[in-house]
């Protein structure tokens, strides 16, 4: 199979131990963040005509129009700052062969895409249950004042969800998937699984613990602790992906599908459907066996991509 030549250029600013790395990318990810969030305020105002100091008050009024277009622009600069620019930087100056080391110098085969797909439609009730079980977590009396702070932010977090997922046209609909599904998929891939999972695996036999922990920093970065744990098993089955397949592509793919699905589902039946019933299967009471039937289903198929990809630099397309 062909390859396209991969850059072998020295690293400019080696870091050889797992905790400089992981301290340089995560200086790096919130300077470039606050850069790029002053950067967008700035151009939002000058291109929205909003004074820069009353910015602020646009996150107060989501119902209008105006203000959700200036959120949508806020939100692209951020994921850049946030993601992509610092995964980009990063590797440019740590890895040599920056193709190879973050796993991205293949496509993989078709069928591995087709599995993902079959994979995250069974994956649905087993996380829609465990959300269910994250919103039974009740916390201490003590802890009240941060229950009631998480809880509106959650609050505020669905309410975001929903204006952004209001779609009246086409251009409108296919704004939201690069918004909301494509440069999130990549640029949280390419820094929690491309990045951090693999630095965090650096010379250790058990692979599952840089999975788990990127998961769960994955999680906790989102700030919405009553969807902490689902988020948790979502990032667990992106690591996954890229431990056994050593292919980011498909982790990509994977979390491609899972914001596409709410893009697609809010155009098509209507933002109100997501919570309604997609968010509902696999939780209504006398369903737990089609979950428990969902979940052995998935572990069976998972297990198959896994002795699948046992030779993972053999077969499917290549760069």
């Amino acid at each position: 199979m062909t390859k396209l030549p991969i850059n072998h250029s020295l690293k400019l600013i080696p870091l050889e131990s797992k905790s400089s790395k992981i301290l340089s990318l995560v200086v790096l990810c919130l300077l470039s963040g606050g850069i790029f969030s002053l950067i967008g305020t700035g151009l939002a105002s000058l291109f929205f005509h909003i004074p820069f100091e009353e910015m602020s008050n646009v996150f107060q009024n989501m119902e209008d129009a105006n203000n959700v277009a200036v959120l949508k622009f806020l939100q692209f600069f951020n994921t850049l700052g946030l993601f992509i620019i610092p995964g980009i930087i990063f590797s440019y100056f740590n890895y040599t062969n920056r193709q190879e080391e973050l796993k991205i110098n293949r496509i993989g085969k078709l069928n591995d895409y087709s599995l993902i797909i079959l994979l995250f439609i069974l994956l649905i009730p087993i996380v829609n249950y465990t959300v269910k079980l994250n919103e039974l977590i009740v916390l201490p009396d003590f802890l009240k004042s941060l229950e009631d702070w998480m809880k509106n932010s959650e609050e505020n977090a669905k309410q975001l969800t929903t204006v952004f997922l209001t779609m009246t046209s086409i251009p409108q609909l296919l704004f939201n998937l690069f918004l909301i599904a494509v440069l999130p998929a990549i640029g949280e891939e390419l820094i929690f699984r491309g990045i951090l999972q693999q630095t965090i695996n650096q010379n250790l036999k058990n692979y599952h613990i840089g999975i788990w922990i990127s998961a769960a920093l994955f999680s906790a970065i989102h700030f919405q602790f009553y969807g902490f744990f689902p988020r948790i098993l979502l990032g667990a089955f992106f690591g996954y992906l890229l431990a056994w397949s050593g292919n980011l592509w498909l982790p990509i793919f994977a979390h491609f599908i899972n914001n596409a699905t709410g893009v697609l589902t809010a155009y098509f039946m209507g933002s109100e459907t997501i919570e309604s019933e997609l968010d509902q299967i696999g939780t209504q009471e006398g369903s737990e066996y089609f979950t428990l039937i969902a979940l052995l289903l998935f572990a069976v198929l998972f297990n198959q991509f896994k002795k699948a990809q046992k030779n993972p630099a053999q077969g499917g397309i290549s760069f």
